[in-house]
């Protein structure tokens, strides 16, 4: 049984690319072919700017989060 498993596990090749990466590969190449250079500025910030956005908002849900318990535990304790 264990011979069985492990034929099929050898049968499934580990690709070194998905079909993902092929997908946002070709969008960059017609999308560089459509709108030039400009496309691949703008890929690039969006890159860029989307991870600075996400740290920024995961803060800010953090501190909302904080904030909501606080006032949570306050009401509790006081009774208000």
């Amino acid at each position: 049984m264990e011979r069985i498993e492990k034929n099929r596990k050898q049968r499934f090749i580990s690709l070194p690319i998905n079909i993902s990466w092929v997908i946002r590969i070709v969008i960059g190449i017609a999308g560089f072919y459509l709108w030039g250079y400009a496309f691949i500025w703008a890929i690039l910030g969006f890159y860029l700017i989307f991870s600075i956005i996400r740290k920024i908002l995961s803060c800010l849900v953090v501190l909302f989060v904080l904030i909501a318990l606080f006032i949570l535990l306050t009401s509790i304790i006081f009774n208000i």
